[in-house]
């Protein structure tokens, strides 16, 4: 800290960040979005204006838009103790379905929660999965991003 401080460097409280935005259900680049995950897989779509000219990644955009897409984000909920961390992976079953985006403990509501890009079909509440936690099966339920919402009336002014 104090050598960092003389060149203008301060905490930045990423850990924090994360947690929060993993509440919140806001994608990060690199994790839930990225060059191989489309903002469609991402539960992006309201931000997508297919009107628009030509632009990079149009035609995958259309066609995930009117096709479906083929994976997509659901957040989940560990039933048994573990931490779902970034890249470990899903399965239905003994079948791999997926991987884990982002996961951590969330102090907010009290329980270890993930983000998980999936197949499609098992993109939707109340799925029983479970997570490969170094080596271990662990039971976890799909539910509805995003985890945590600011109660009505509690909006800043």
């Amino acid at each position: 800290m104090k050598t960092g401080a003389s060149y203008g460097i301060t905490p930045a409280g990423l850990g924090a960040r994360d947690t929060l935005r993993l509440e919140a259900g806001l994608p990060l680049y690199g994790n839930e979005l990225s060059e191989t995950v489309s903002p469609v897989e991402a539960g992006l779509k309201r931000f997508i204006k297919l009107e628009k000219p030509n632009f990079l990644g149009k035609f995958r955009l259309q066609q995930e838009m009117t096709g479906g897409a083929q994976r997509r984000l659901i957040g989940v909920r560990m039933i048994e103790r573990g931490i779902p961390r970034s890249g470990y992976q899903v399965f239905k079953d003994d079948k791999l379905i997926g991987y884990v985006t982002s996961g951590t403990y969330c102090p907010t509501l009290g329980e270890n929660l993930a983000m998980v890009l999936v197949e499609t079909a098992f993109a939707q509440p109340n799925i029983d999965l479970t997570i490969d936690i170094r080596g271990k099966k662990l039971l976890a339920k799909t539910l509805k991003l995003p985890f945590y919402t600011r109660p009505k009336g509690d909006e800043k002014r």
